[in-house]
């Protein structure tokens, strides 16, 4: 009676561990802190509404802005990052460096749409916003403004080279 009772309990054992396990293979190919940048819309645009347009919302859950669904980069585009400090060290900002689709784009959109204002966003929240500046830098990658404390820029740029290999490609 013992041996069946300890045989029954390591078989509901063995079921759990295979119910589990496919689970924590799929959390190891999530993408977090994905970088993307968003153009904000017009009033024409924000009037309208459209498929092409989404609202995000700020850090504070209450700030929303209405920003071009399709982002001019993301992480799918960004091969690495490193740490931008400022004078205060409590706020870093982020350099963040493309892949020859992300530098087409960003030489395309600072070309064509050089001072329009951009959304700066991780993981579908907004956390600032910064100008699209009037040119590209000849190494082929961007500054962000100082938006994040120093332990949330660390964790974006350590993530950064992680889902650039996880994002998918279409080519």
């Amino acid at each position: 009676m013992k041996r069946t009772g300890i045989i029954g309990i390591l078989w509901v054992a063995l079921l759990g561990l295979l119910a589990v396990l496919p689970g924590c293979n799929s959390m190891r190919n999530t993408m977090v802190y994905r970088i993307s940048l968003h153009q904000l819309t017009g009033e024409a645009e924000n009037a309208m509404g459209s498929s092409y347009t989404m609202i995000l919302y700020g850090t504070d859950g209450v700030t929303s802005t209405m920003v071009r669904a399709i982002p001019l980069v993301s992480s799918i585009n960004i091969t690495s990052a490193e740490i931008l400090p400022t004078r205060d060290d409590r706020h870093c900002g982020i350099r963040i460096f493309f892949d020859q689709e992300g530098s087409q784009r960003w030489a395309q959109a600072t070309g064509y749409r050089g001072g329009d204002l951009l959304a700066i966003v991780v993981d579908g929240m907004m956390a600032g916003t910064m100008q699209l500046p009037g040119h590209m830098s000849e190494q082929g990658y961007a500054d962000l403004p100082p938006v994040w404390h120093r332990l949330e820029a660390e964790d974006i740029v350590k993530h950064a080279e992680k889902n650039y290999k996880k994002a998918p490609r279409h080519w």
